[in-house]
């Protein structure tokens, strides 16, 4: 949930996303193909990943041939070799611009023991840009004893207005826990319905043995120009909120309907972390117009995989 940046400093206006492209994660190499060449592939791609995030310029350009192309999108224009794509990289990784690359419909196919061609989807999200979506086709030639990148091609794909708001909050998915000695709390968030609705599950267990379930859906409005979100209970509560964002913040505003028929609001303030925690702090809250103390900010731990 956050960001906004300078201008960018290439000519053509779709070259850092075209560029990023080049970098993408690594997916499944096809599960049903275990084959070696294909493995190697993939963890070259991660290889790269690595590096891009990190910017080390040096060890990006050595996973390109020497006489690797990029064929920038929408024209006939070519960025040819490996000396080329070094400086057009260098222009990339100077800029002070924040970036996050994923990758979806990974595909491998090996088309000779030394050519493996790879394509899917690739989804950039920066701060000045939003979102930005890309197919790709990438042929990867094994010279020696490692694989390189020998030839990028891509084509854009139009975003949804939708798309590029929800990415802002894209740190809500995943695994998150909180738990003191008056219970614990568990959340689990993903993307649905093609990243156009994050849904949110959450289970609260107090102390006392006693346990609540719900489910939030979060979507774009376009008709207000506003994030929305619709949260359901186990006792029979619902909630409708508006998300807005203040700074590094969000700061949800609340109306709902208690299982008793009572209605009540609250504001909430929203502050992800960056050492994966996530802080949650009620700043008002009322129940049929009487004002309630404001709970204990909360703050909820990112859960790793295993």
């Amino acid at each position: 949930m956050n960001h906004n940046h300078e201008e960018r400093t290439m000519r053509n206006p779709t070259f850092i996303h075209s560029l990023l492209l080049m970098f993408a994660l690594p997916g499944l190499a096809s599960a049903q193909s275990p084959d070696k060449e294909i493995a190697a592939v993939s963890k070259r791609v991660a290889s790269y990943v690595e590096a891009f995030n990190r910017r080390d310029l040096n060890a990006c350009a050595e996973h390109f041939s020497d006489t690797a192309e990029y064929i920038v999108p929408g024209s006939s224009e070519r960025i040819q070799g490996r000396s080329a794509i070094r400086e057009a990289l260098e222009t990339l990784l100077k800029t002070d611009e924040k970036f996050q690359l994923s990758v979806a419909e990974q595909r491998f196919r090996k088309v000779s023991q030394d050519t493996v061609l790879e394509e899917g989807t690739a989804t950039l999200v920066s701060e000045s840009h939003g979102l930005e979506r890309a197919q790709y086709l990438i042929v990867h030639v094994q010279q020696g004893q490692k694989w390189y990148r020998d030839s990028v091609h891509e084509t854009a794909v139009a975003t949804s207005p939708a798309e590029s708001k929800l990415q802002e909050l894209e740190w809500l998915l995943g695994d998150w826990t909180h738990e003191n000695a008056s219970g614990s709390t568990e959340i689990h968030g993903q993307w649905i319905n093609n990243q156009r609705f994050i849904a949110r599950s959450f289970t609260v267990r107090g102390s006392n043995g006693h346990e609540l379930i719900g489910r939030q859906i979060i979507g774009w409005d376009p008709s207000a120009g506003v994030i929305r979100s619709w949260s359901f209970d186990s006792q029979g509560g619902f909630q409708q909120g508006v998300w807005h964002r203040v700074g590094e913040r969000w700061r949800v505003k609340v109306s709902a309907v208690l299982p008793d028929g009572s209605v009540g609001s609250e504001q909430r303030v929203l502050t992800p972390e960056t050492d994966g925690k996530l802080t949650s702090e009620v700043v008002e809250q009322q129940v049929q117009g009487q004002l309630l103390p404001s709970p204990e900010k909360v703050s909820l731990v990112r859960r790793m995989a295993k």
